[in-house]
């Protein structure tokens, strides 16, 4: 049984929030999972990730895969890195690990919005 760290999504249309979740490669992206270990919230500023490290470094040692998208909200958090040093025999307690926080995101305005926004201020 191959185990994979893998995203599952929940949320309503355009609202989406997901869940971390170790689950066999063969499964459903939304359905059976054996344990779920984290959750993330791409739309607050900045995204809200929530991460049981304990058990993300036991399925690690286990032999769970993460995705590619897993892969760098662990990289963020230094979870891949504390797993490195365990399996080095180093204490992961005294890597020096910084959380990077994702930056406040800009608004973006069309081009149809900005061109209106500039003839009111040309009118006013």
């Amino acid at each position: 049984m191959a185990t994979i760290f893998r995203l599952q999504r929940g949320g309503r249309k355009n609202r989406s929030y997901f869940r971390i979740m170790v689950a066999d490669s063969a499964f459903k992206r939304d359905g059976r999972f054996l344990q779920e270990v984290g959750s993330y919230d791409p739309l607050s500023t900045p995204a809200e990730i929530r991460i049981d490290e304990a058990s993300v470094l036991e399925w690690l040692a286990k032999g769970a895969v993460p995705s590619d998208t897993v892969k760098s909200i662990f990289r963020r958090h230094g979870l891949l890195a504390k797993y490195a040093a365990i399996q080095n025999g180093e204490d992961p307690d005294k890597l020096a690990i910084e959380i990077k926080t994702e930056k406040a995101k800009k608004p973006h305005l069309s081009k149809k919005a900005l061109a209106k926004a500039e003839k009111a201020s040309a009118e006013a």
